[in-house]
């Protein structure tokens, strides 16, 4: 609410609320409230653009019709239907994504082709979220299209390290929480079978810093993290940090047999670059506290060289 006094929006937009910032919240529902003051902050007529996915949904709907129109609502989805605007013939790819978005809001046999250099299905529900509110803005589609394809990801933000030679390393160190440590590992997994075809030898490696101002349940859920790693095939959990022996518990408790904790970052980087890990697909992350883009730049030098990282 403070900040939304200073910059007086007339279209607000929260794309997800998940388990983040819980050291300063406290709880999940304290921070989908806080969120939901943006909904509140817009004039009668502001445009609020709402995530119809996200389990917060109605919630956020029900607070702001209270006091204004429900045609005010723009809602955004990764496939659902029922939402004014939503995702289907998604293709993934190793460099990104194609798909369609369709409309209940525009006109009849309304749709948009969108090639987007971003990875993941996050990143497209990310992609749903612009179109709507681009659209509530009437910003031509060409527009849209155009500058969805041309965006590029911010440095540590799941990007493929291209001077890594010896394993296909994924550098999303920028930030970590649960969901988008989830949506690392499922999109990382995916890429991998693209790169592994029916290999099932090859090597699925998570790497993981700790996740910061998680609160009373930061080992519950770097356990969580953990077992999820397992249950998306991963062969091997590597951690650094306080919590690096909660991501381990969590990944052997659902079948996950190679894991250890590392003292440093060095000694980390000297195990992957060895060649019982030559072409596997690694996914290093954690929190910005962790520096886990320290890893990827070691990782990143030629084993006989030392290149710039990426």
């Amino acid at each position: 609410a403070y900040l939304a006094d200073i910059a007086r929006p007339e279209i607000g937009l929260v794309t997800n609320v998940s388990e983040a910032h819980l050291g300063g919240f406290g709880d999940v529902a304290t921070t989908a409230k806080t969120k939901g003051e943006l909904f509140d902050s817009l004039p009668a007529n502001g445009i609020a653009v709402m995530n119809r996915d996200d389990r917060f949904f109605d919630y956020w709907q029900q607070r702001f019709c209270e006091q204004r129109s429900g045609d005010k609502v723009w809602s955004f989805s990764l496939a659902d239907a029922r939402a004014d605007f939503f995702a289907g013939s998604i293709e993934l790819l190793p460099e990104g994504s194609r798909f369609t978005i369709s409309s209940q809001r525009m006109p009849e046999h309304w749709s948009l082709q969108v090639s987007l250099p971003l990875l993941g299905e996050h990143n497209i529900l990310n992609a749903v979220a612009c179109v709507a509110l681009c659209k509530s803005l009437n910003i031509d589609d060409a527009i849209i299209q155009q500058g969805l394809a041309e965006v590029e990801a911010e440095s540590y933000r799941l990007q493929r390290c291209e001077a890594c030679t010896h394993l296909h390393l994924y550098d999303d160190s920028y930030n970590a929480n649960p969901a988008s440590m989830l949506a690392a590992l499922e999109t990382v997994a995916g890429l991998h079978r693209m790169h592994a075809g029916q290999d099932d030898s090859a090597q699925q490696v998570a790497v993981f810093g700790d996740m910061a101002e998680l609160g009373d349940r930061a080992s519950a859920l770097h356990r969580q993290v953990g077992a999820q790693a397992a249950e998306l095939g991963y062969t091997a959990l590597f951690a650094v940090g306080e919590f690096a022996n909660e991501y381990i518990a969590g990944f052997k408790e659902q079948g996950g047999e190679r894991a250890a904790a590392f003292d440093s970052l060095a000694a980390l980087a000297g195990k992957l670059a060895g060649p019982e890990f030559a072409d596997a697909t690694v996914l290093v992350k954690g929190s910005r506290a962790a520096a886990m883009e320290s890893l990827a730049h070691l990782l990143s030098q030629p084993i006989d060289a030392g290149a710039d990282p990426c």
